[in-house]
Formats: structure tokens, C-alpha cells, sequence
């Protein structure tokens, strides 16, 4: 799921809401959602801590870097960790 707001206390507001969207979607289809394994990253130039995004009480985690179809994407979009691997790799 991708959301973009410039206002950081409309944007979690509006990721919560769509999580529990989400969320009722997966139970009325008899699915669920691995709250284990899910993860968030915040996309910005401005450096933001103070995001809290929840699913059923539960906090999800923050990740600096997460792998999205074998490419790993920090959240500075520099792709610093996928070349360092890809460097690694060569040798």
C-alpha cells in the first residue's frame, strides 16, 4: 500500500484507516494479515519519528530498508544496501 500526504498527521490517520479497511477486507474473505511480518517505511526529506501506525492495538514495525520484488529499498531512496550487496556479490 502506498500513501502520500504532505501533512504527517493526515497521512497516519489516513494509513490507520486504510489498514483497518484492509483489514475487514481480509476477514469477510477468510484471510489475515501477518502482523509478524508486516512492515512500514516513511519516504521523505524531512526526517519523521514520531509515526505510529497500529492494526488492531497492535504496533507495526518501522524498517530503514525492506526488499520489494528482489530489490532492496532503503527509505532515503538511495538503494545504498541493494549496491553494497550487488558489490559484494561481483567480488
Amino acid at each position: 500500500m502506498i500513501i502520500h500526504d504532505k501533512n504527517c498527521k493526515t497521512l497516519v490517520h489516513t494509513v490507520n484507516e486504510n489498514l483497518s479497511k484492509l483489514n475487514d477486507w481480509l476477514t469477510v474473505n477468510a484471510l489475515s494479515l501477518n502482523l509478524n511480518k508486516t512492515c512500514y517505511s516513511v519516504y521523505s526529506s524531512d526526517k519523521i519519528n514520531d509515526f505510529k501506525i497500529t492494526l488492531n492495538g497492535v504496533e507495526i514495525k518501522r524498517v530503514k530498508s525492506c526488499k520489494y520484488l528482489g530489490v532492496i529499498i532503503d527509505d532515503d531512496l538511495k538503494f545504498v544496501v541493494h549496491i553494497d550487496i550487488y558489490n559484494k556479490l561481483i567480488r
